[in-house]
């Protein structure tokens, strides 16, 4: 099945208003960090020492508390002002945190060998083919020798999901918020959709979503995911990682490589990395 493409914008996109996001306390895992991983993460943190200073990609509400409860002092990079603001109530644990406003790409390299550690989760995506390269060397640049860089990275799919398998898979799930999570994983991120545009476009795939069904459940569970993952968003995933991508791009030592497990549906799409600079 082929469909409209979409023109992608090597150097940023439209998705970039992360105030969109209103409702993130309805996002769940796959979408967010689960237990497991954050067992993982809390392992690899209990190597540090009580004078680390942890970056964070984001203003992930999960790691943020992890860290807290590490009594860990933590440096988190956003640049969302809004979003970072309508998530604080989601927080469980307070600790020391200073605040980098601004982008990624210009913010990292003001901090250069000034981390112990940087914990990510799904922020590939948020980067355009272009700049990858160069994401991940500010990255490492930012990491003290030893440092960690921990990752979950979604690959695309050597086999993308028909849109038909798809549609029987769901025409029989009641909505829930676990039914909208695992649809927008699926549906947005790891089908044929993907596959033909090569960037999640939230708007486009919609539109495709929403036109091409007669069966009004699966209209509606479309409609109910904007609540997940709003219109107005690009992603870059699509492409096919090359081996030098599939390990940053950089000479980082690989700690741990966890593939995903079920239930989740990135199962066999994602995989979460701990990564050690070489000291």
């Amino acid at each position: 099945m082929t469909f409209p493409r979409t023109a992608i914008n090597e150097r940023g996109s439209y998705g970039s208003d992360w105030a969109r996001f209103s409702n993130w306390r309805l996002v769940r895992p796959p979408n967010r960090p689960s237990e497991p991983q954050l067992t993982v993460i809390g392992k690899a943190l209990s190597s540090l020492s009580s004078h680390a200073v942890v970056g964070v990609l984001g203003s992930t509400v999960e790691f943020r508390d992890l860290l807290a409860q590490h009594q860990v002092q933590t440096v988190v990079f956003e640049k969302s002002a809004a979003f970072h603001t309508s998530i604080e109530d989601q927080r469980r644990y307070r600790g020391v945190e200073h605040v980098v406003w601004g982008d990624w790409l210009n913010t990292l390299s003001q901090w250069r060998g000034r981390l112990d550690a940087i914990l990510s989760d799904l922020t590939s995506g948020n980067i355009c083919y272009q700049d990858r390269e160069s994401f991940y060397d500010l990255i490492y640049c930012a990491l003290r020798p030893g440092g960690l860089f921990v990752d979950r990275v979604l690959k695309s799919p050597e086999r993308p999901l028909r849109l038909s398998e798809l549609d029987q898979k769901y025409v029989h799930r009641s909505l829930s918020l676990e039914t909208l999570n695992e649809f927008s994983a699926e549906y947005l991120f790891l089908s044929e959709l993907v596959e033909d545009a090569q960037v999640v476009d939230s708007t486009r795939f919609y539109e495709i979503l929403q036109s091409r069904s007669t069966h009004t459940h699966l209209v509606r569970l479309a409609r109910c995911c904007e609540l997940i993952t709003p219109r107005g968003f690009m992603w870059y995933y699509g492409k096919p990682l090359t081996q030098p991508e599939t390990t940053f791009g950089v000479p980082f030592r690989v700690v741990t490589e966890i593939p995903e497990s079920p239930p989740s549906v990135y199962s066999g799409h994602a995989v979460q990395y701990v990564l050690e600079k070489p000291g």
